[in-house]
């Protein structure tokens, strides 16, 4: 099953990605990233992906989800400490989809036994 969907043109699809840089993104986050993630993203480091969404459990709602972002800044969870500030979101996540500003996906770290908690916020905004 493939997971990618290639687009020519896709801003979430990053330059290719060694090892080392993703140790270095590891040292930079202060996590270990799930093994499946690094396995995506040594195939392709980030981009559009070809199931875009998934349902929540116990609720009649979908997620969308149609890129998973890769290692690296501009459009990378490299970006992740920036846009936790900017949101006030809580420490210690790695956001792998940024959504429409209204629901972001990230991996939870914030708790040591329940690493890579796959973590869904839905943000309201306050006028």
């Amino acid at each position: 099953m493939k997971f990618w969907f290639y687009k020519r043109e896709d801003i979430y699809r990053l330059p290719p990605v060694t090892q080392e840089e993703i140790e270095n993104a590891e040292k930079t986050l202060k996590c270990t990233l799930p093994n499946t993630y690094k396995e995506l993203i040594k195939v392709q480091n980030g981009g559009r992906i070809r199931f875009n969404a998934f349902i929540r459990e116990g609720m009649n709602e979908a997620i969308e989800f149609t890129y998973l972002l890769g290692i690296g800044k501009n459009y990378g969870i490299l970006d992740s400490a920036e846009l936790i500030k900017e949101w006030r979101m809580p420490k210690k996540l790695v956001i792998i989809n940024q959504g429409d500003g209204h629901e972001m996906i990230a991996l939870d770290y914030r708790k040591k036994l329940m690493t890579h908690l796959l973590f869904i916020f839905k943000m309201k905004l306050v006028k």
